[in-house]
């Protein structure tokens, strides 16, 4: 058959029309340390093939020798995918250090330092240490940003992902320290994201092939991630570099397409028959080859994702769109936080953990679940089916990409609608869609958030549902962004990273250079919509809980944007009421005035989520209730962004908040 591949590596998913093809691939990934024959003077990294070391050497700068000269000669593990360390147990065999009767059992201090290189940076970190940074890892960052399956972490874990993933779980560790440790935390943490950084680049560098493997993709991105908000600027202009070199590696590899870096004929769904009776061996078999495939899988959906949310801060462009994104929706939540074969399999049998509909007959994939935009697309006009509603219910990271592309295209619509002159026909300056558009989006909104569950998470302990919670901000701030564009937008700005982004907002919010562009922002029955849904931002940024570690530093800059947008409401409302004719004028009876509905809803929300209990109501004293309102609101910023001390935008936005009320109280 044209274009069939008959012949598949049996270790990776990859499969090739030639043997001789095959072989090559073998050798070149799975052939370890004893297949690289081709070894640089300068650096010595080796190689499989000559003419691959050839192209090295011509732009090689000796960097690997001059920081790591002690380094046994020896390649890190390439395996072609992250598998779980595990085997299909033998009779009443539990010998292996990691399974325990088919259960995941956690790696010990012992078997950690057992497998650590000489030179390896981890080597000076107690054992102990490092377990308990994995261990904060998977419980404050992982429900955040799932593209690790647990069983991926593993002593023999290649030391650059390892590096990573404690520099992370380092950050998380040490926010409830004292000042002295937090702070060698933080240069610890620094440190390994360098060395790890550094050594991953001069792997990649000359084999962009290496990006398929799972392990090398999930790093690069989790190193593009923390570098990114670390507040750094060395290490997020290196952050940049390295996520503009992915985004040119997937396209040349053609990893945006599905079809073509996991062929239909190795699919793990392929052959897949429940009714059949249980087989511990093909059990674990299947659920080796859904880790793998799922997780290349998620590691390009979060690719996807963070192509919008590391650029939107700053008023940047995605590089890629839906349309060249044509991946198969993430499978449910349960499937993938299986920690066993035997809960897997269990899941895929009856449906446990609330997956409902969701059974193995909706495994096959609906028109409108084989792309992000096909999703979309049904969402939109309000006919999903109901495998892919039963679908999204159970994924809540598929979900907030799907979101994520909503607010992405209205701000496309956005971005061209202020090239445009202003509309005679249509006098307010932040109508962006037309009302069928609008209509469209709301109610796609509206499907996904009744998938949500019943309304606002009402827990932030470390049972929340940091995904859902990150739907929720996703779908508000959606909403708002059809009637109140974004500042940096529409003025025109682009910042160089995300934390200057941020700053730039805020202090737009005590200007009018915004509002020039168009006719003014005033205060009308719409500005009471967009009320709603801040209020509801605000409720979900006050969650009860003394810390929000496990709120994603990209979700903490998407929700404060938001509250900028509730605070320049404010500032116009209360101008206003300060404005209003004098007690002895003669004042009209008004049903509705829209300013002191404003400042009504503000002074309700501060007096459920702020410590001040001196917050006035509105009706007794107009002038005296706005005269602190708004420095009330600052102070309760404030709490929120003290809540959010372990990356760098809490501390950041504290900053400019404390710069901001300098300048307001002057």
């Amino acid at each position: 058959m044209p274009g069939s591949r008959p012949f598949s590596c049996d270790v990776c998913c990859r499969a090739f029309t030639r043997s001789e093809n095959l072989g090559r691939h073998k050798k070149t990934h799975h052939g370890g340390a004893e297949a690289q024959s081709f070894e640089c003077p300068k650096c010595q990294a080796a190689f499989s093939r000559r003419d691959v070391l050839k192209r090295h050497a011509d732009r090689c700068t000796g960097y690997a020798r001059n920081h790591s000269s002690n380094r046994p000669r020896k390649r890190a593990r390439t395996s072609a995918s992250i598998v779980p360390n595990v085997s299909p147990p033998e009779g009443n065999d539990d010998t292996s250090p990691h399974v325990n009767g088919g259960e995941i059992v956690f790696h010990t201090p012992e078997e950690i330092s057992n497998l650590l290189l000489p030179t390896d940076p981890l080597i000076n970190i107690p054992a102990n240490e490092i377990s308990d940074f994995m261990e904060s890892y998977f419980t404050h960052f992982h429900p955040a940003l799932p593209i690790l399956h647990r069983t991926a972490v593993t002593p023999s874990t290649p030391p650059i992902m390892l590096r990573v993933v404690v520099a992370i779980g380092c950050l998380y560790a040490g926010r409830r320290k004292t000042t002295d440790d937090r702070d060698r935390f933080h240069q610890l943490s620094q440190d390994l994201w360098r060395s790890g950084g550094y050594e991953l680049e001069a792997l990649v560098i000359n084999d962009r092939q290496l990006f398929r493997t799972n392990w090398v993709l999930q790093s690069w991105l989790l190193y593009t991630v923390y570098g990114n908000f670390s507040g750094d600027d060395r290490l997020v202009s290196k952050s940049r570099k390295m996520y503009r070199f992915l985004t040119d590696a997937i396209r040349e590899l053609d990893l945006l397409h599905q079809r073509n870096a996991l062929p239909a004929a190795t699919l793990w769904t392929n052959n897949l028959d429940l009714s059949l009776q249980f087989d511990e061996a093909h059990v674990h078999h299947k659920w080796q080859e859904f880790i793998a495939q799922e997780s290349l899988k998620l590691a390009l959906y979060a690719f996807f994702f963070f192509d919008y949310h590391l650029f939107v801060s700053c008023n940047g462009r995605p590089a890629v769109s839906a349309i060249e994104f044509e991946w198969g929706l993430p499978k449910a939540s349960p499937l993938w936080e299986a920690d066993s074969a035997l809960a897997w399999w269990a899941v895929l049998q009856d449906g446990h953990q609330g997956l409902g509909s969701y059974r193995l007959e909706h495994l096959r994939e609906e028109p409108d679940m084989r792309s992000i935009m096909a999703a979309t697309q049904a969402l939109l006009s309000a006919s999903p089916s109901i495998q892919l509603l039963a679908l999204l219910a159970v994924s809540p990271f598929a979900t907030l990409c799907i979101v994520t592309n909503l607010e992405c295209l209205v701000k496309d619509f956005t971005r061209c609608y202020y090239q445009l002159p202003p509309n005679l026909s249509d006098p307010n300056p932040f109508h962006v869609l037309t009302q069928a558009q609008n209509s469209q989006v709301s109610a796609a909104l509206g499907l996904i958030w009744g998938v949500t569950g019943d309304g606002p998470c009402v827990s932030c302990s470390e049972e929340c549902k940091s995904l859902w919670h990150a739907v929720r901000i996703g779908c508000l701030s959606t909403k708002i962004s059809l009637s109140t564009p974004d500042d940096l937008l529409v003025a025109g700005l682009v910042e160089s990273n995300s934390t200057a982004g941020l700053a730039t907002a805020a202090h737009l919010t005590l200007g009018d250079y915004v509002t020039t562009r168009r006719s003014g922002l005033g205060v009308n029955d719409s500005t009471i919509h967009t009320l709603g849904e801040a209020l509801k931002v605000m409720h979900e940024m006050s969650m009860p809980h003394p810390s929000a570690a496990w709120e994603g530093p990209w979700l903490s800059i998407q929700a404060f944007r938001v509250l900028l947008v509730l605070w320049r409401i404010l500032r116009t409302s209360t101008a206003q009421i300060q404005n209003e004719s004098p007690p002895d004028s003669i004042r009209y009876p008004t049903h509705f005035r829209p300013a002191a509905a404003v400042i009504e809803g503000v002074v309700s929300a501060l007096r459920i989520y702020s410590n001040s209990q001196s917050i006035s109501s509105l009706s007794s004293d107009a002038q005296e209730a706005v005269e602190h309102l708004e420095d009330q609101y600052m102070q309760w910023m404030h709490q929120i962004c003290d809540r959010r001390d372990v990356w760098d935008v809490g501390q950041s936005m504290t900053k400019v908040l404390e710069e901001i009320y300098d300048m307001v109280t002057e």
